[in-house]
């Protein structure tokens, strides 16, 4: 299954009695609790930031790129594996930088050839991202890629007002050991290689030219299937 950018989350809030009204003398015994509560907290979150450093979850790191560049022919909107019209196109090529502010180009049509592609778009937000992306990352952890395949996360669809945000502090939960890629605030990525949901797969061979696309959660083993094929490409 797969996830629209426009769907809502609907979520239930529990019905709790009103506390009642503690007496005067232990209101303000409470007051100094909460004080001494508050203070404790503070200092805890003090030397967490100093140990962790510039963590993810930082507002100050920046979940998309609006100076994202794109070049290239758009890929039509992907609608069915089984009669993509995309396969066999040049994918276009795309410039953003990662979580850490540091540059990526990502090579299509024009670019250089050099490695085959899986390319995974997901969004912090959606239920099928967040149970492929864990599962993806565990068997990307143990296991060794074949020489010449990379595979590159694309963060799109980010919403600050849905869940699970932001989405740097999410891929580094699941520990994501490959490239994080932001998208744009208008999805510039994403829309260039067709992105009708989220999950979204491409997969490209070495001479960026696209092997196939597919919507929706996959697991493991068709991921493993997608490995496979970018490896069998580079033979070709």
């Amino acid at each position: 299954m797969s996830n629209r950018p426009g769907r809502k989350i609907s979520r239930q809030t529990a019905h709790r009695p009103p506390p009642r009204k503690p007496s005067g003398a232990s209101l303000d015994k409470r007051v100094l609790l909460v004080i001494a509560s508050l203070a404790v907290a503070g200092i805890l979150v003090g030397l967490i930031a100093v140990f962790t450093g510039n963590s993810s979850g930082d507002p100050s790191v920046p979940q998309t790129n609006d100076s994202a560049q794109v070049s290239g022919t758009v890929l039509p909107t992907f609608v069915d594996s089984s009669s993509d019209s995309a396969i066999g196109m040049q994918a276009p090529s795309f410039t953003t930088t990662d979580f850490d502010g540091f540059s990526r180009e990502v090579f299509g049509a024009g670019g250089t050839a050099d490695t085959a592609k899986i390319i995974g778009f997901f969004a912090h937000w959606c239920p099928h991202c967040q149970a492929e992306v864990p599962v993806v990352s565990d068997w990307l952890a143990g296991n060794t890629l074949p020489d010449g395949v990379e595979v590159i996360a694309v963060s799109t669809f980010v919403n600050s007002g849905r869940g699970n945000y932001p989405p740097s502090a999410w891929f580094e939960d699941v520990a994501w050991s490959s490239p994080v890629l932001l998208d744009s605030g208008s999805d510039t990525i994403g829309n260039s290689f067709g992105i009708s949901s989220v999950p979204y797969w491409v997969v490209l061979d070495n001479n960026n030219t696209v092997l196939y696309r597919q919507a929706g959660s996959i697991g493991v083993d068709a991921f493993v299937g997608l490995v496979e094929m970018a490896a069998t490409s580079l033979n070709n």
